[in-house]
């Protein structure tokens, strides 16, 4: 785990007084304020933001619009998954999209979002594969032995810790101000 406040290899420096690398993206993501009654919107909300993030993806493979707009946009998709896993009774939702992360440097050495190698495509790849098992862990056999349905919070913390990676990536290879998100949308 790399804890320091610049990746190797960037001049960005990132103000970073915490602990974990996705702690300052964790911080912007925050939601202010969900409740049960978001419950039927969960998911049309999700694939929304989910839009966005596939939208600034030009027909070149590359990101196509402003680093800015690409690191909201990451970091609403954050947001939102924090404050699904919130409803559905995490209890501490950015530790778990931490221990998500950690898991994943371990898994994909080299390969995680937040790292130089995988193209602008292939994130949008992983990710909107990561929707597809959110999907899946919705349907109404996802539970059963034919449905192949996973964890639904296990899930959305992978969503939101890949979203919260890729930020990261836009944050320090890319020229976006450190900026409060709440404020920006």
């Amino acid at each position: 785990m790399n804890d320091s406040p610049r990746k190797a290899g960037t001049e960005k420096e990132i103000p970073m007084n915490n602990a974990h690398r996705l702690d300052h993206i964790l911080d912007s993501a925050q939601v202010p304020y969900i409740d049960e009654t978001w419950e039927p919107w969960r998911l049309p909300h999700l694939t929304i933001l989910f839009g966005g993030v596939a939208a600034g993806i030009g027909s070149s493979g590359l990101v196509a619009v402003p680093d800015r707009i690409m690191y909201l946009r990451l970091c609403s998709v954050t947001g939102a998954c924090l404050g699904w896993l919130r409803v559905l009774g995490v209890a501490d939702p950015r530790e778990a999209m931490r221990a998500e992360y950690d898991r994943a440097c371990v898994k994909h050495p080299g390969w995680t979002l937040d790292s130089d190698r995988p193209t602008a495509s292939q994130r949008l790849a992983a990710l909107v594969e990561e929707l597809g098992e959110v999907a899946r862990a919705l349907t109404y056999d996802a539970s059963t032995e034919a449905g192949h349905g996973g964890d639904l919070a296990t899930e959305v913390t992978q969503v939101g810790a890949l979203a919260a990676a890729w930020a990261l990536h836009v944050l320090e290879t890319d020229e976006v101000e450190t900026i409060d998100v709440g404020r920006a949308l």
